[in-house]
């Protein structure tokens, strides 16, 4: 499952749009307080996170930082979005794009990196 981590709705909406064309059925979060309840809560198992790296509440690098707390019997990676130039720091990040998106380079990702809904490789238990 592909989880897309954004404050902006018109953000979130682009994306998850590009990946539902693809044939993904991604979850989105408003922002990392929300997306680290959803992760723990085991009603998101992401094998792939778009994450904005400034948001109001609970900014990227504090949900990459509570992220790695807890986080993760099966490799999560993280792509940023970030609009900033302000580095993000975790063993997670695989790349940063910067706003503008790119959106052929969000469906590479998804395709190299993101679980299908119902696919074998969805499995996933986070550590507690």
């Amino acid at each position: 499952m592909i989880l897309i981590v954004d404050d902006s709705e018109d953000i979130r909406e682009l994306v998850k749009r590009v990946l539902n064309k693809e044939g993904f059925m991604p979850a989105v979060a408003a922002n990392g307080e929300d997306a680290i309840d959803m992760i723990k809560n085991g009603s998101v198992q992401p094998s792939l996170i778009f994450l904005d790296s400034k948001m109001d509440i609970m900014d990227g690098q504090e949900f990459l930082d509570k992220l790695e707390s807890f986080c993760c019997e099966r490799p999560v990676k993280v792509v940023v979005m970030s609009g900033s130039d302000r580095p993000l720091s975790s063993r997670l990040i695989i790349d940063a794009m910067s706003k503008p998106l790119d959106l052929a380079l969000i469906k590479y990702y998804a395709n190299q990196h993101g679980t299908r809904k119902g696919s074998e490789s969805e499995t996933w238990r986070g550590k507690e």
